[in-house]
């Protein structure tokens, strides 16, 4: 009995000092031990700590001014950051950015019990979505998966460009999607000008994940537009924040998709892609296959699955003739495609060494009106 009795109090004093840890490290909040808030254009945005390697960032957008910056720390619980203490409302102008430093969770502290750092992008736009649900775990279990919420952009400067509801966010992309950081499709409740790149509803947040430099996508979209090639996406880096977490650095694009002001619009026109009869099956996506092989999508188009067919059929059949015709229609091949445009994409594609260049994810317009 008196050894049940002492078990009991050894465990309810084991509890305790459990608690006061947990109540130290804890702050009610372990992820985010405080958040800033910040103000522009008469929005503001609640923006979490970024947890890396086991310390914290946080990370600004860049059109924030960092003594309007402020902190909120949860309810009853005072930190400090080197000397300064953190109360509810104290503002960021005393932390220099880039700068590792010592995070207490109790003012009393002498040894820090984290650190963090704050940075700042610089001249790049900010995207902030929020789902309904407050988290990204649902959309992120499946690709095909998606969620309604709000989306708020800014330039550079903090001039407001977009506030609204997404009718959905998604994921998108195929070996990209297997990485951490995860691409995503947008469709805005009603079309919208982002940061200067016209009026649309569907867009595109490329993740660049495979490339540190964030560099490949963006000059490979330039110089298509520089050269003239016809229909190249116009695209712009942002932050993007997911219901107020930092995500990282994206590349905002225009989709392709048949639309006034993008692809031009016409009865006998459609835009088709090269892709995997594989994916295609498993996704339900509409696809014709042709004789030689050749599996396209098909986005959109008011044209019958066999017109279509047949209309890259007789491209194909012409560019494999001795002659260069089809013997069905006698059209040269040169007829039936545009040449130039089709050279340019093939530099571009072997300039920048494009793996997919060749059958994946290969986008082709046929304006029936020309």
């Amino acid at each position: 009995m008196k050894r049940g009795k002492l078990a009991v109090c050894v465990l309810t004093i084991l509890l305790m000092i459990g608690a006061a840890v947990v109540g130290k490290y804890d702050m009610r909040n372990y992820h985010f031990p405080f958040t800033v808030c910040i103000t522009a254009d008469g929005q503001t945005q609640e923006i979490s700590c970024h947890q890396k390697w086991g310390e914290y960032y946080v990370f600004l957008p860049a059109y924030a001014q960092q003594a309007e910056v402020t902190v909120r720390t949860n309810p009853g619980y005072e930190m400090r950051i080197g000397n300064r203490v953190l109360t509810d409302g104290t503002d960021c102008s005393q932390f220099p950015l880039g700068q590792r430093l010592d995070l207490f969770y109790d003012t009393a502290d002498h040894e820090p019990d984290n650190a963090v750092t704050f940075l700042q992008a610089e001249h790049v736009g900010t995207v902030f979505i929020d789902v309904h649900s407050g988290s990204m775990d649902y959309i992120h279990r499946e690709k095909g998966n998606r969620e309604g919420g709000s989306i708020r952009v800014y330039d550079g400067d903090g001039r407001l460009w977009h506030t609204g509801d997404l009718e959905s966010v998604r994921g998108r992309g195929n070996a990209t999607w297997l990485w951490e950081k995860k691409p995503y499709s947008l469709t805005l409740d009603s079309p919208a000008d982002l940061l200067g790149m016209g009026e649309a509803e569907e867009w595109i947040l490329l993740s660049n994940a495979p490339d540190p430099s964030h560099l490949r996508n963006k000059i490979a979209y330039d110089l298509a537009a520089e050269v003239g090639l016809a229909y190249s996406p116009e695209c712009q880096w942002v932050d993007l924040y997911l219901n107020g977490e930092y995500a990282g650095l994206y590349l905002l694009t225009e989709r392709n998709e048949i639309h006034p002001q993008r692809i031009s619009v016409g009865a006998e026109n459609f835009l088709v892609s090269m892709e995997l009869e594989e994916r295609l099956q498993k996704q339900k996506y509409p696809y014709i296959k042709t004789e030689r092989g050749t599996v396209l999508r098909i986005h959109q188009s008011d044209l019958l699955h066999s017109s279509i067919r047949q209309i890259w059929e007789s491209a194909e059949n012409a560019i494999f003739a001795e002659d260069g015709k089809d013997p069905v229609t006698e059209k040269a091949w040169t007829e039936l495609i545009d040449l130039d445009s089709w050279a340019k994409k093939y530099l571009i594609e072997e300039v920048f060494g494009n793996y997919d260049g060749c059958f994946i994810s290969q986008f082709f317009f046929y304006d029936g009106s020309a």
